[in-house]
């Protein structure tokens, strides 16, 4: 089961967070976005590895500076940069407009500006504890029966146990790498999974 290259592209797996040159940058952060001549902003949708390319990508909604109000931007197309070229962590703006069906400037409701400069639930300021590393660490969860009893009486064991997946094929089966969770004769195998689901979602 050692499938790390792919999961490294695989977009249901994609991580929080990712260090770079300027720091750990956070989906749902505003960084800057370069083109051509006027430097807008945008913000971290996805972070993404590509094959054949080296470096983390991120997809991207850029603003594009309002023509007349300012620290105001409108919402724009979908763009993908290269996580080692940003330089900087922005502010969001005070203002978000998006073009309606007339092609008309509307100013996003709050409820609206909410759902696109939410940061990332993960995201902790510096102030509060210095700054804080996310690793996204990927899990292969196990059921096993086991006998509980010396006899020949079968008294079966439920046993959960919990190994990373990204390991080599060679340290897949070492003892040191596989950790046990909990065990039950008299838990059903659903009952005892659905907590346990629980305990390891973020």
């Amino acid at each position: 089961m050692y499938h790390g290259l792919k999961w490294r592209t695989e977009a249901r797996f994609y991580a929080p967070m990712v260090m770079s040159p300027v720091g750990n940058i956070f989906l749902n952060d505003c960084v800057p976005f370069l083109s051509s001549v006027v430097e807008n902003m945008c913000f971290i949708k996805q972070f993404l590895c590509k094959e054949g390319h080296d470096g983390v990508f991120a997809n991207v909604q850029i603003f594009e500076s309002h023509p007349s109000q300012r620290n105001s931007y409108v919402i724009a197309g979908n763009e993908q940069i290269l996580v080692s070229s940003i330089n900087k962590v922005l502010s969001w703006p005070s203002q978000l407009y998006r073009h309606d069906a007339d092609g008309m400037l509307v100013a996003l409701t709050e409820e609206e500006c909410a759902s696109v400069s939410c940061p990332h639930p993960l995201k902790i300021k510096p102030a509060d504890c210095g700054g804080i590393l996310v690793i996204m660490t990927l899990l292969v969860v196990f059921c096993d029966d086991t006998s509980g009893n010396k006899s020949k009486v079968w008294n079966k064991f439920e046993s959960f146990c919990v190994l990373l997946a990204g390991l080599p094929q060679e340290q897949n089966t070492n003892l040191k790498n596989i950790h046990f969770v909990c065990t039950s004769n008299k838990v059903p195998v659903m009952e005892m999974a659905r907590p346990l689901v629980e305990e390891f979602k973020i």
